[in-house]
């Protein structure tokens, strides 16, 4: 139990410096595409191509956190350009994410998608039931937190639990999204 804890603890520690770092990442992106294209309505899709495609390259080069929160600024430039034509560049990549090989990948993705209300929940539950098996706390605790915004039912799941301990609660979870998501 002490090394979940441990890990729980250093997850919580690094979210600040991810955080900063992620938004630097995000920031510089944004420059280079301002000092790339003038801002102009027909610049516009470019502009979010180039700065989607980036964001989606750092985050299959960074680790864990910085790319949890690059995959979360990702989603939230697809809802604040909802319905504009920037939209699709994001919305496009986003959802590239949920093909990745890393299944930690698509399972961040799919838990920052449930919360900002993008796609579909049968689309995405999976991803966040091999999120609950992940070797990472973070990724766990995402896929756990999503799954319940899902409507899952109550479970005894906990991401500090060993597999051992978490696999009745995953099993009873995948039931739930084969008879209710499908």
């Amino acid at each position: 139990m002490k090394g979940y804890l441990r890990e729980a603890i250093e997850y919580f520690e690094l979210e600040g410096k991810a955080s900063d770092e992620s938004l630097r990442i995000f920031q510089s992106v944004m420059k280079q595409a301002a000092e790339r294209f003038e801002d102009t309505s027909v610049n516009r899709s470019r502009i979010a191509d180039f700065v989607a495609s980036n964001l989606r390259n750092a985050v299959l080069t960074k680790s864990d956190p910085i790319r949890r929160l690059l995959i979360v600024h990702l989603v939230e430039q697809t809802k604040q350009y909802e319905g504009a034509p920037e939209e699709k560049a994001f919305s496009d990549t986003t959802k590239s994410l949920l093909l990745e090989k890393d299944s930690d990948i698509r399972a961040v993705a799919s838990a920052s998608m449930v919360f900002r209300r993008m796609g579909q929940p049968s689309d995405l539950s999976q991803n966040l039931i091999v999120g609950l098996e992940s070797s990472n706390f973070a990724v766990r605790y995402s896929s756990s937190r999503a799954i319940k915004e899902l409507g899952a039912p109550q479970t005894c799941y906990n991401p500090l639990d060993s597999p051992i301990q978490r696999s009745p609660a995953v099993k009873i979870i995948h039931e739930w999204s084969q008879s209710k998501l499908r």
